[in-house]
């Protein structure tokens, strides 16, 4: 786990990402990794704003655990942000959920301008990011766009993502990226899941 952490400690030093392996949580996939951390600190009730469209498997998680999903209409260049403010200001989300790379299902990529503006909106209101890059490896070109995680100043962005493309069928891998606390916090949470799991 430990030599698998600074692997991807490198992986992601090649996306001017720097991080220890401190800062990283493995899971077996995004969706898991989304399901934590809703778990640790959402309650019943609370808002989420989601890119719309979204995939009927992260709709279910959000669902499931009774979240009220507020859904911001995607451009050709990423989300709307022009809808965004006054969504948060409606709803005060405690989270704001986006795959700026390829996004699922419509492809799109969030351009530099927005990604700037989104961290800058977020940091406005206190609301963190939850970045899914799960889909960067469908890039097939040389040009490449930073992700939230690297260009965020304020410490406000948790990214997750996974192998599940790259590796062969049936192996599931992801990880979390997040400050160190987080990280010990989700942690202890998988280790009690897990041994809930086993005890059925």
């Amino acid at each position: 786990s430990e030599r698998m952490k600074r692997n991807i400690c490198r992986i992601l030093a090649a996306e001017n990402m720097y991080v220890s392996p401190k800062n990283i949580q493995i899971v077996s996939e995004t969706n898991q990794a989304l399901n934590y951390l809703m778990t640790l600190y959402l309650k019943e009730g609370d808002s989420v704003i989601v890119e719309e469209p979204i995939v009927p498997d992260n709709a279910s998680i959000f669902r499931n655990k009774g979240l009220n999903m507020i859904p911001v209409p995607m451009e050709r260049d990423g989300m709307d942000l022009k809808k965004l403010e006054p969504l948060i200001q409606k709803h005060s989300p405690k989270f704001i959920y986006t795959m700026p790379n390829y996004h699922n299902p419509t492809g799109r990529v969030m351009c530099l301008e927005k990604r700037i503006q989104l961290l800058e909106t977020a940091q406005r209101y206190g609301v963190p990011i939850i970045e899914e890059d799960s889909q960067r490896d469908f890039r097939y070109t040389e040009s490449k766009l930073p992700s939230l995680y690297s260009l965020d100043k304020y410490k406000s962005v948790v990214y997750i993502d996974s192998f599940t493309l790259t590796f062969p069928y049936g192996i599931k891998t992801g990880y979390i990226v997040g400050p160190s606390d987080l990280v010990e916090m989700l942690g202890r949470l998988i280790v009690v899941d897990e041994t809930f799991v086993s005890n059925m």
